[in-house]
């Protein structure tokens, strides 16, 4: 389960708002998601919320228990996807909030060995931060 990271935050939608937006995505053409962990055809809503780069329904949804370690399509966490799509913010929100920098996904590698492959200097120095505390 995701850390709660407080009380929400005004601007931040509703829930429920957040799975209608996602009910419309290809990956649940087959059903809309029903709560914050759904999984669609290959990716969890934490997954696609963090590629479109949306801190805010990143939040709600770990706020209201998605999984923050849950791997979608090739084992990919929220993390790899915030280092793929170089949402350093996100990363960052996601790293303080209990994603674990370890996973590997399907191809072996871990968020930090992404972010070094791909000349991502300020995610990788974020990463390795987060793995000092």
């Amino acid at each position: 389960m995701g850390n709660r990271s407080g009380p929400p935050r005004k601007d931040d939608p509703p829930l429920a708002d957040v799975l209608i937006d996602y009910s419309v995505h290809p990956e649940f053409e087959r059903q809309s998601p029903l709560d914050a962990n759904a999984k669609g055809v290959d990716d969890f809503l934490l997954n696609l919320a963090v590629r479109r780069g949306v801190l805010a329904h990143v939040r709600v949804l770990i706020d209201n228990g998605a999984n923050i370690n849950c791997q979608g399509d090739m084992g990919f966490t929220a993390l790899h996807d915030a280092v793929s799509a170089r949402h350093e913010l996100i990363a960052d929100y996601l790293l303080t909030h209990g994603a674990n920098p370890l996973i590997r996904n399907e191809f072996g590698d871990t968020p930090l060995e992404m972010a070094i492959k791909g000349g991502q200097v300020q995610m990788a120095k974020l990463i390795r931060r987060h793995l000092r505390r």
